[in-house]
């Protein structure tokens, strides 16, 4: 079922089938490309950088980060790495339930204050290029104590880095807002950039020809590297990824790909044909009929193994009455109801642009925060 945000809000579930090819042919054809190629797209491709980094000597000889409490949201110079780590994500725990489904077990332990913003420059996932390092931005909530005991879910956001996305949707405001207020559980948010990847419209993909490799450094290289330097839930249950345009379909084709990595996806008018968008989103995939199709949420949920889809589920936002948004996220609506998974599909007043994140973003949250007390990582 459909959920607006001025009605209330429903999931969505219903019996299998399988969707037609023809859906492809719908939502895919060239006149939509122009269109959802330019703005905020184009934006999010050309920003202005954050603050350069600095670096700190570490007792082994490398690099470490040096976090500075810098109040949110301004991002601060904080830190930096030479490269990437390779860690594999840690093993799946036993669920086990502790929590009532619809409670806020983080009441208990609800902090105050603001969070903090720290750099952190990794190896750049590319060949040749003019820079060898692209940067994540990290959120550590009001009360992180990187000595403590607490443990905290983490929520991705790519292609688009924080410069971008801050100032288009207020979001590191907005999560202090609902911390402080106990409507979300102190969380860690990992801002993932593309900006100065070589081909600049990377789809979160691997390149067909090996020059940039950008699903494996956000689904492993900057997973392993969080994991293993925060006080994070290492368990894809307390992990969600999230995007806007590209990066709504960037947040369900990782989700689908990598169930074992991510559990949540929450796209912003966002399309689920791998290259539907334009010619420039259809090149990472190369001229490949059998990768487009591996890289497509709507055909990648349908092979998705049964023990998987009672995990994985989508927060879907558009703006159903707008040309090829609209139909993209009916379309895989249905398709999620068709294979059995549980999703919320909005219904936003507002088109495709920033504006539609910073208005639903706070509803959204809510609902990954009601989905963490469900799959019972408390």
């Amino acid at each position: 079922m459909v959920s607006d945000r001025r009605a209330t809000r429903k999931l969505s579930r219903k019996p299998l089938a399988v969707l037609s090819v023809m859906l492809f042919l719908a939502v895919a054809a060239p006149p939509f490309g122009d269109m959802v190629n330019l703005s905020p797209d184009a934006l999010m491709l050309n920003g202005a950088r954050g603050p350069v980094a600095v670096t700190s000597p570490s007792p082994s000889g490398g690099q470490v980060a040096v976090a500075t409490a810098t109040p949110s949201p301004t991002p601060s110079p904080e830190a930096s790495e030479s490269s990437a780590v390779s860690e594999a994500p840690s093993p799946t725990p036993t669920p086990k339930v502790t929590a009532k489904p619809g409670s806020k077990p983080w009441l208990a332990w609800k902090p105050k204050g603001v969070g903090t913003m720290t750099r952190v420059d990794m190896q750049a996932p590319w060949t040749g290029g003019q820079q060898s390092t692209e940067n994540i931005d990290i959120y550590t909530p009001p009360g992180y104590d990187p000595s403590g005991d607490r443990l905290y879910p983490v929520l991705y956001e790519a292609p688009t880095g924080l410069a971008l996305w801050e100032k288009g949707t207020g979001t590191i405001g907005a999560l202090d807002t609902m911390i402080t207020a106990g409507d979300l559980p102190a969380v860690i948010v990992v801002f993932i950039d593309s900006l100065g990847a070589p081909f600049g419209d990377t789809q979160c993909a691997d390149m067909w020809d090996g020059s940039q490799w950008f699903e494996r450094y956000i689904s492993s290289d900057v997973v392993s590297y969080v994991d293993a330097r925060y006080k994070t839930i290492a368990d894809p249950r307390a992990r969600g990824i999230m995007g806007m345009s590209a990066g709504g379909f960037c947040a369900p084709m990782l989700a689908t790909r990598h169930p074992d990595v991510f559990h949540t996806s929450i796209s912003f008018s966002g399309y689920f044909w791998a290259g539907a968008s334009g010619v420039t989103a259809a090149q990472p995939f190369g001229s490949s009929a059998p990768d487009v199709l591996a890289h497509s949420p709507m055909s990648v949920v349908t092979q998705v193994k049964p023990e998987d889809r009672s995990s994985l589920y989508f927060i879907v936002v558009a703006n159903l009455a707008q040309d090829f948004y609209g139909p993209n996220a009916a379309n895989f609506d249905k398709t999620l109801s068709d294979n059995g998974f549980g999703h919320i599909l909005i219904n936003s007043g507002y088109k495709h642009g920033w504006p539609q994140v910073r208005y639903e973003i706070q509803g959204v949250l809510k609902d990954w925060a009601t989905q963490l007390v469900a799959t019972g990582i408390w």
